[in-house]
């Protein structure tokens, strides 16, 4: 990604980010003021990130999503997004037929869940294998399977990766190919 792509990326995830504290902000019947309270933040920061200048830490996205009451992945969500959230829905049926085997489960679960940074890096590999085997290649893909696994191994692994998915009209430019 060029410079130039980065930055328009960074422009639009910061004004997806304004208007949906925007929109939340004002469906749970808060000033900016009010809000600023509930997160422990000023209301100068409010009005900065509705605006789309404002680039919150972590911790500040993080405690004004819980003083709405949401994820941090509400406040972050963009049309792609939410686009792959509905398909996910619509393909319900079919997500739950390519997903592991209990036995690749059980390990994925054991794997993912262990002390050993080795283990959970295996179990990443894994998943990037058995989700690749099932069509979804990518390196998005890979990166959402391991995260879903370690989050519910098993339909959290396939959830994972289709929500890693890139937009359709844009080129997939690596295969994430690991042996187990």
């Amino acid at each position: 990604m060029t410079d130039r792509e980065q930055q328009d990326a960074s422009r639009r995830r910061a004004s997806a980010l304004g208007a949906n504290l925007a929109l939340a902000r004002e469906a749970a019947g808060l000033t900016q003021g009010d809000l600023a309270e509930k997160a422990g933040t000023s209301r100068a920061t409010i009005a900065q990130i509705e605006s789309g200048e404002g680039d919150p830490r972590l911790s500040t996205l993080g405690a004004i999503a819980d003083a709405l009451g949401v994820g941090p992945f509400v406040l972050l969500l963009g049309k792609q997004d939410i686009g792959k959230l509905v398909a996910l829905a619509q393909k319900q049926r079919e997500l739950t037929s390519v997903v592991p085997s209990e036995e690749d489960v059980a390990l994925l679960d054991e794997l993912s869940t262990s002390q050993l940074a080795a283990d959970r890096r295996r179990a990443a590999r894994m998943s990037s294998k058995i989700v690749s085997e099932r069509g979804l290649d990518g390196i998005g893909s890979a990166v959402g399977a391991a995260i879903g696994t370690t989050l519910m191994p098993g339909l959290g692994t396939i959830v994972g990766a289709f929500l890693g998915t890139v937009d359709a009209r844009k080129k997939r430019t690596s295969k994430n190919k690991v042996e187990r």
